[in-house]
């Protein structure tokens, strides 16, 4: 957990029988935010898992925004119950309304 300039990444759980996966957001800071788009790459390998997805979606100070995706998992069968994809850390980058860009590195678990 580590906290970016105003967001915090809370938690990255995962599906293991599926590609879903949910993000979780804090607007830790003093003003609302605005997330226009989001990316995961897995930081063994540099495989991006979600290639920029749009968002537009707003934090309010102090609250949580729960974002569900699909990743794109092209090994095994495509699910987080693989080794190659449940044993890795990820950075997740964000980039709000205002161009600003943020990142963090996390690690999957089972939800």
């Amino acid at each position: 957990l580590r906290t970016v300039t105003g967001v915090q990444t809370c938690a990255l759980p995962i599906y293991p029988n599926s590609n879903d996966i949910t993000i979780y957001l804090n607007n830790i800071g003093t003003v609302e935010s605005t997330i226009t788009s989001l990316s995961i790459t897995k930081l063994d390998t540099q495989e991006t898992v979600t290639n920029w997805h749009d968002l537009n979606q707003e934090v309010q100070i102090q609250n949580t925004l729960s974002i569900p995706i699909q990743a794109t998992l092209t090994h095994g069968n495509g699910h987080w119950n693989q080794t190659y994809y449940n044993t890795s850390p990820y950075k997740i980058s964000i980039t709000t309304q205002h161009g600003n860009f943020f990142s963090t590195v996390v690690s999957a678990f089972n939800n």
